[in-house]
């Protein structure tokens, strides 16, 4: 059976309009980037076309990136690739948002030479909370529209800008209250044939002190992440470097932050979430009871080790220095034996292993569905460290 393109395009007098169709949110995959590369090659060689479009089929643009593809080498054409196809590509192509342009989708529509949105537009570059960076552009061409301190804290934050905001900040171009395709083909044509590269224009000069605010600022919501630092400095390279050896440097940082086990953490979290929210894991009581068990198995694992000599400052320090509150252990009364030095390895190892291998028998149990299940309810209401992803995925990894 043939497999439907996830990319087609049709003419609109002498403006190639390109659709991309990849239910349900339109995921910038690896048959997307072919289509549109294609599409782009399609613009250039035909001389009756003066200009493009890029526009969702749906209700939406490009919701971000297939994140099943982040965990293994990325196949070509990669998402720069792409962009940098349309930025030297002698024609016009404008951007048509609706619904969520976010990560990849975002990047894509900042690579076009201008932006026409509708009213229900929501963009935003979300790669911080999944362990990485943008990766093919953001950090660069953001701070050419609205600086370097809003860029830190639009990429820092992953926030969700709407649409009327977005065009006051100049991200977009235009906002239409209706006829979107119509609008950008219009807004294509009266470009003449004339491009409009972001990355053509200077990152407007910053007070250094907004600067340093709006980097301590993302450390600290950040609890100092390693990947929110390098955020932060591929935001402010695009004020210091040539922008190709900027671009560089941010897909070198994004492929290596990618592959950590941070991100995989992340990443894990990101469908498990998706999945558990779906069965109404986390609402109501169930929650209670699932931390209620975990918890408690962290507890009588803590009690273990302080009866073969753990002190309770030991065990403290070793949740503290996971990044799990002290909390897990209140209540514990058993007085240690004779104190012995016990490594916070050790330590974190005993607790953590009681707390999956609960998970295993809450699924057992038939309390949950899957040990994932765990990890979210862990993270979100239990003070787990996101970046570990869960009692469950810090098992899994050995």
């Amino acid at each position: 059976m043939e497999t439907k393109a996830r990319v087609h395009t049709e003419r609109d007098g002498d403006v190639l309009v390109v659709v991309i169709d990849h239910p349900p949110v339109n995921a910038g995959s690896l048959e997307v980037r072919r289509g549109l590369l294609d599409a782009v090659h399609a613009l250039s060689a035909d001389d009756a076309l003066q200009a493009a479009v890029l526009i969702g089929a749906g209700t939406t643009f490009i919701a971000g990136s297939d994140l099943r593809e982040f965990g293994r080498p990325l196949e070509d054409p990669q998402l720069p690739a792409v962009i940098a196809a349309i930025e030297d590509c002698g024609k016009p192509v404008v951007a048509a948002l609706h619904g969520a342009a976010l990560g990849g989708g975002f990047e894509l529509a900042l690579g076009c030479d201008a932006r026409v949105a509708s009213p229900d537009t929501v963009v935003g570059l979300p790669e911080v909370t999944l362990g990485m960076i943008p990766g093919a552009g953001g950090t660069q061409r953001l701070p050419r529209c609205v600086g370097v301190p809003r860029a830190i804290a639009l990429v820092c934050s992953a926030e969700r800008v709407p649409a009327a905001q977005a065009l006051e900040l100049g991200i977009v171009d235009a906002v239409v209250g209706c006829g979107l395709r119509e609008a950008a083909v219009a807004h294509a044509r009266s470009l003449a044939g004339r491009k409009r590269r972001l990355r053509d224009l200077g990152v407007p000069a910053a007070d250094p002190a907004a600067v340093d605010a709006a980097e301590a600022e993302a450390l600290w919501a950040d609890r100092q992440r390693p990947h929110v630092a390098a955020a932060i400095a591929a935001v402010k390279s695009a004020a210091t470097l040539a922008i190709d050896e900027a671009l560089a440097r941010e897909r070198a940082v994004f492929t290596e932050l990618r592959l950590s086990r941070e991100a995989f953490a992340l990443r894990h979290l990101f469908f498990a979430e998706r999945d558990a929210a779906r069965r109404g894991v986390t609402s109501g009581d169930a929650w209670r009871a699932i931390g209620e068990r975990v918890i408690g198995a962290c507890r009588r694992a803590c009690e273990r080790m302080r009866a073969h000599g753990a002190t309770q400052r030991q065990v403290e320090a070793a949740l503290a220095g996971f990044g799990l509150s002290p909390s897990v252990d209140e209540d514990v009364a058993v007085p240690a034996s004779e104190a012995r030095a016990w490594r916070d390895v050790d330590l974190r190892h005993g607790m953590l292993r009681a707390m999956a291998d609960e998970a295993l028998r809450l699924v057992a149990d038939g309390v949950v569905a899957k040990p994932a299940d765990v990890d979210v309810v862990m993270v979100r209401h239990h003070g787990f460290p996101r970046w570990e992803g869960g009692p469950v995925f810090w098992a899994s990894q050995g």
